[in-house]
């Protein structure tokens, strides 16, 4: 993602690309509180629920429905990096990669919410 991001700055066409995929790190935040929560014991309280719905929120809300919808408007803009280096097309291929790591990853989340939810066994694994 860092090469991504530093390669895509020095082209104007990839201005908006940089923005959704950097707004799909807001997901990390409640992650990181949820790891704290788990290695402090604490994988039964409040605080972690609610980490781990604002998790899973966020991540479907910015690395499922915000990364497809850039994916979309970055081919519907295809006019404006098709006469571009050979650079940005790898960094296209990255950012198709980067959209099926977070769908297996959602795979999993949904399993999750669907566990805590239904308060049954995942089938996620």
């Amino acid at each position: 993602f860092i090469a991504i991001s530093h390669y895509v700055l020095y082209g104007w066409y990839f201005k908006v690309p940089f923005a959704w995929l950097s707004a799909a790190e807001l997901s990390t935040l409640p992650l990181n509180a949820r790891w704290f929560l788990a290695v402090a014991n604490k994988k039964a309280s409040r605080a972690y629920l609610a980490a781990s719905a604002a998790f899973a929120a966020f991540f479907i809300l910015t690395r499922v429905i915000g990364y497809g919808l850039g994916i979309a408007h970055l081919w519907a803009n295809h006019a404006l990096w098709r006469e571009a280096e050979y650079g940005l097309y790898f960094v296209v291929g990255g950012v198709h990669a980067g959209f099926a790591l977070n769908l297996m990853w959602a795979k999993k989340v949904v399993a999750n919410v669907a566990k805590a939810i239904g308060g049954g066994k995942s089938h996620a694994d």
